[in-house]
């Protein structure tokens, strides 16, 4: 990872929400590769466990309480069997092999040792109930998200026919953005739900102009002052329509409600600066402007890539994040940025990849 990546992931970047850990936590646990290293690990501390309370003095004292944690690992992601065995297997290494104190060869009482292997059991069990628990609100959870990523993806691919059928060049010039956007939150290495969120924004991004004349639109001129207040417009628009749209698409609507904000602050609608600019908005603030230097419009032809570039570092610091612009004329040069007549495949096969699963599962 360049130093550029480094300095803005390690910046005020979020898109929104940390992830519910306890969900991640869950699937890892379950996750059948994990299994084999989890089974050694119980192992070795059942064992560990066991050496600690020998070399401590035996049972008298209070490390067979150790014990606990490795039944209760195992009844969590084995269940009931998984922890019972274990507390079987940790009772018998701190029980009737296990002096009630070593340097004077003291035995311990049967009935202790038994009552404690209970206790061991009762644990696992407990925990064999809890792992149920989890594996049925994971099941739950991805299920619910799987049909309502359906439904909202279905959601926003009509927004997307929507502004591509008003206008095609924008449908066209918003596919190449989200497949940059793609690229960068990549190589930034943001989460699933992120790029998600980032990508659905950038296909969306200009939603808002079904909202702006088609005089305004297509102007062979420079607009007036009014004109340009009135474009303005659509950022508040596309926000405004994907909030109605579904309250699970809050952060593409914002994402799309701050594309238009400058670094340092004299940008629109809300003149945000620096870091308080969302993540996404940054990278879309580099990529929209770019494409849009390089696309014909009615009012001028486009700009070779290099004047294009050559625009971008003029405006680091000021109209963009410098250390994004410094990440996209990397990944420029080395040929992953996608422009006009590049990459068409990708963009299709990238349109059809994404849903919004990972955004959902990150709200439930």
């Amino acid at each position: 990872m360049t130093n550029a990546t480094t300095r803005v992931t390690n910046a005020k970047l979020d898109l929104h929400k940390p992830p519910l850990w306890s969900l991640n936590l869950t699937k890892q646990i379950y996750d059948q590769e994990s299994r084999p290293f989890i089974v050694v690990g119980l192992i070795v501390l059942v064992i560990a466990s066991a050496g600690v309370v020998y070399i401590t003095g035996g049972t008298t004292y209070v490390y067979p309480q150790l014990m606990y944690l490795p039944v209760v690992l195992a009844g969590l992601v084995f269940g009931f069997r998984g922890g019972l065995l274990v507390a079987v297997l940790g009772c018998i290494l701190i029980g009737p092999w296990m002096p009630l104190d070593v340097e004077r060869n003291i035995p311990q009482n049967t009935f202790s040792w038994i009552v404690r292997g209970c206790f061991f059991m009762l644990n696992g069990g407990v925990a064999g109930g809890l792992s149920l628990l989890l594996r049925q609100r994971l099941e739950f959870s991805e299920a619910i998200a799987e049909q309502l990523s359906l439904m909202y993806g279905r959601s926003l691919r009509s927004l997307a026919l929507l502004l591509a059928e008003r206008d095609q060049k924008t449908g066209h010039h918003s596919d190449q953005v989200a497949y940059n956007a793609h690229i960068m939150g990549l190589r930034l290495s943001m989460s699933q739900a992120d790029r998600e969120a980032l990508y659905w924004a950038a296909i969306l991004h200009d939603l808002g102009k079904i909202g702006i004349s088609e005089s305004i639109l297509n102007k062979p001129g420079p607009l007036t002052a009014g004109e340009r207040l009135e474009m303005q417009r659509h950022a508040e628009i596309g926000y405004r329509l994907l909030q109605a749209a579904s309250p699970e698409f809050v952060h593409v609507a914002e994402v799309v409600y701050s594309h238009h904000e400058r670094f340092d602050g004299a940008g629109y609608p809300r003149m945000l600066e620096r870091y308080n600019i969302p993540l996404g908005a940054r990278i879309l603030a580099v990529l929209d402007v770019f494409e849009a230097l390089t696309s014909q419009r009615p009012y001028r032809d486009p700009l070779p890539t290099d004047q294009a570039l050559e625009y971008l570092q003029l405006e680091s610091g000021k109209h963009f994040d410098p250390e994004l612009v410094d990440l996209f004329s990397e990944l420029y040069y080395g040929g992953q940025i996608a422009t006009d007549g590049e990459k068409v495949d990708q963009m299709n096969e990238l349109y059809l990849q994404y849903d919004t699963k990972a955004m959902l599962v990150k709200l439930l």
